[in-house]
């Protein structure tokens, strides 16, 4: 049988070869792929790199400098750094950012220091934001995310704690906990949200998660290569009732509700979705481990 092209790789250059093919594959057929398709069989682990995937960290470390100069200064806060250009009028944008502003200076009042641990934090973005929004306040920040962005965030965050391990960060206690658009990514959010509130003295803020009023939790397929990932990856849609429940039973008090900008039908999706956030309070420790 006559060698492949692929039989023609050197063995070192493999994977990257490989890598570069399902690349080429994903991006020629992405015309004709929705951005956001329902999954109707669940949770499922069709995903070849899913967040994992090398261009993630690729197009969040060339944003880098353009996010951070425009979250600086005096300028409007409408920026969010997976846009696929940083720009800051964005009004969806800046009510993530003014909202997260207004969770901070909750947790915040009368004190000069606090502590925050950024769940799914990339490379410490809302790090950045802490600073910008709230200069007065000495902040303590753990960042947890996935190994790549963690080595990328200390590269530009040297005094930020950046953690990939759960048991790294699991046994500390943290004024707020912040999950903004990262819990929807996990296949057992509940168990997820639990850990999340038993590590809070404070607050939990859970934003940019996507929400439906009538329709059942449901799985979506996220095909986000306009802002540069060339990557897939699924997510849950959550039921607003349902995840009240489950924020309840893990021990914490809805303080507000937020909305942050309309969402959108997922091709054969049951119900339109909506991006918002929520802001708890955390209940004392020993109520949350009965």
């Amino acid at each position: 049988m006559p060698p492949t092209a692929v039989d023609l790789i050197p063995p070192a250059l493999l994977p990257s070869a490989k890598r570069l093919i399902r690349i080429a594959r994903r991006m020629i057929g992405s015309p004709h792929l929705p951005a956001w398709q329902y999954v109707p069989e669940g949770w499922r682990k069709a995903q070849e790199t899913g967040w994992s995937d090398h261009s993630i960290v690729e197009t969040q470390k060339r944003k880098w400098p353009a996010f951070v100069a425009a979250v600086s200064g005096t300028g409007m806060l409408g920026v969010a750094h997976e846009m696929p250009e940083i720009v800051n009028d964005v009004v969806g944008h800046h009510n993530t950012i003014m909202t997260f502003a207004y969770v901070l200076a909750r947790e915040a009042a009368g004190r000069r220091r606090m502590s925050v641990l950024d769940w799914g934090g990339g490379m410490g973005h809302y790090a950045v934001i802490a600073r910008s929004v709230l200069p007065d306040v000495t902040f303590d920040y753990t960042v947890v995310d996935l190994p790549d962005l963690c080595r990328a965030g200390r590269e530009v965050l040297p005094d930020v704690r950046f953690e990939a391990e759960t048991a790294a960060w699991s046994g500390g206690t943290f004024d707020l906990t912040v999950a903004s658009s990262a819990l929807q990514y996990v296949e057992d959010w509940p168990s997820q949200l639990r850990t999340l509130a038993k590590v809070t003295a404070g607050r939990v803020y859970v934003t940019r998660i996507p929400i439906v009023e009538h329709a059942a939790t449901h799985v979506v397929m996220q095909r986000p290569h306009h802002v540069g990932y060339t990557t897939e990856y699924i997510g849950w849609v959550f039921n607003r009732g349902e995840f009240i429940r489950e924020a309840e039973a893990a021990g914490l008090v809805l303080e507000r509700e937020v909305i942050i900008e309309p969402g959108l039908l997922a091709e054969g999706a049951p119900e339109e979705f909506r991006w918002g956030g929520f802001l708890f309070k955390a209940s004392p420790n020993e109520d949350r481990h009965r």
